[in-house]
């Protein structure tokens, strides 16, 4: 009975190697869907990975800084990412104009994908005014809700680079080109490293900005991110 289910386990793993090694390759199979996704993937954590970076050096500086940023860097990736979906919908629309091979239609689907981050982007900013009401609901002690409402202001603030990002993102992914999105991305967290640094700690004449500086550092990558795309 042993003997039989070792059989049937190692039949059933046979023909799983099988398929996968038949699936790798084909039209549509689990290498291009990879190469297509996996990109993709990168992009999107891109954020997360420099507002994470933002309280690995935070947490060197200060430990209210460090307390601070995380519930503000959540409030404003709460509103942020909702809105990333939605400007980056446009690459749906331009996959279908390309595989129709409707190209003229392919720039009214990138504008309508800019024109609704400008909007978001307007919403982000008016967060600003909310900023202290919403902090001050938390009950955190008073001290870390200033460095909660700065951070996420700076934020909030500059969100609209990322939304024109994922806009612009658009029009590569919509045409099967993840990897110049993914560069763009990955070149940002990279610069966020060395700006976290200096802009938390200081240097080179430019005070140091605390949790300010790290939220400007987020910001200008994000910034550098658009300009690449």
């Amino acid at each position: 009975m042993v003997k039989n289910m070792q059989e049937r386990a190692t039949s059933s793993l046979a023909r799983a190697i099988a398929f996968v090694k038949n699936r790798w390759s084909e039209p549509q199979g689990f290498a291009e869907i990879l190469r297509v996704a996996l990109p993709l993937v990168t992009s999107m954590a891109s954020v997360t990975v420099m507002e994470f970076t933002d309280r690995l050096f935070l947490s060197h500086y200060s430990v209210d800084a460090i307390a601070a940023a995380l519930p503000a860097s959540l409030a404003s990736l709460t509103i942020m990412l909702t809105l990333m979906g939605v400007c980056s919908y446009s690459s749906v629309l331009i996959a279908q104009y390309v595989g129709a091979n409707d190209t003229r239609q392919v720039g009214s689907a990138l504008w309508q994908g800019i024109w609704l981050s400008l909007g978001g982007a307007a919403i982000l900013v008016a967060m600003i005014w909310i900023a202290e009401p919403l902090f001050a609901f938390a009950g955190h002690a008073p001290a870390i809700q200033v460095m909660e409402c700065a951070y996420f202001k700076v934020l909030v603030g500059g969100s609209g680079f990322c939304l024109v990002g994922s806009a612009l993102g658009a029009f590569f992914s919509g045409r099967g080109r993840t990897r110049p999105v993914m560069l763009a991305n990955l070149f940002a967290a990279l610069v966020n490293i060395p700006l976290d640094y200096l802009l938390i700690f200081g240097g080179f004449g430019i005070p140091p900005l605390g949790i300010v500086g790290a939220g400007i550092a987020t910001v200008a990558g994000w910034f550098l991110s658009v300009v690449i795309l």
